[in-house]
């Protein structure tokens, strides 16, 4: 009998254990865990999008302020801004710093979770991390301008990719070139 109650203290333990493990990983914040959403209708992309430099893909997450995720598991990181990372040990620098990274990434959910977008390459393929780079359209507009409009983004073109420097320095409301 005591052999019975022995492996059933064990069994009612091991399923506490595991429904709390379950409880504790459901409270963690949804910042680190990447959903995919409803995918949403958006038109179809313009005739100009048709080439080589353009295509057509979900973004399912958002990293930060300057990167996604897409639907086939690709990182994009936006061509011509930066934004603060979140939760680098490094770059934990300020509150400001901190509440900065936080707005940089609700705006980017905001424009691109779960919605279709456009990516336009430049002349570079990828960054040095192996991250796709890329002018992320959506609805008609450039996502990295809309970030530096809204002021969670500065303005950092890389040569040889700067096709749209102009463009995304005339939106950091900069006057002087």
């Amino acid at each position: 009998m005591r052999k019975y109650q022995y492996w059933l203290v064990v069994m009612v333990v091991a399923v506490f254990l595991a429904v709390c493990l379950v409880w504790a990983n459901s409270l963690q914040p949804q910042i680190y865990q990447p959903v995919a959403q409803k995918e949403k209708t958006t038109p179809a992309p313009s005739a100009e999008a048709v080439g080589n430099n353009f295509e057509e893909v979900l973004a399912t997450y958002v990293i930060d302020g300057d990167t996604i995720i897409l639907q086939d598991g690709r990182h994009v990181r936006y061509i011509g801004i930066d934004t603060p990372e979140l939760g680098s040990g490094e770059n934990k620098k300020t509150a400001d710093y901190n509440i900065t990274a936080i707005e940089a990434r609700k705006f980017n959910q905001q424009l691109v979770l779960g919605k279709k977008v456009i990516l336009e390459k430049d002349v570079e393929e990828f960054d040095k991390y192996g991250r796709t780079l890329a002018y992320v359209w959506v609805d008609g507009k450039m996502v990295n301008e809309e970030l530096l409009k809204a002021g969670v983004a500065v303005l950092m073109t890389i040569e040889p990719n700067i096709r749209y420097e102009e463009r995304l320095r005339v939106a950091t409301g900069a006057t002087n070139f």
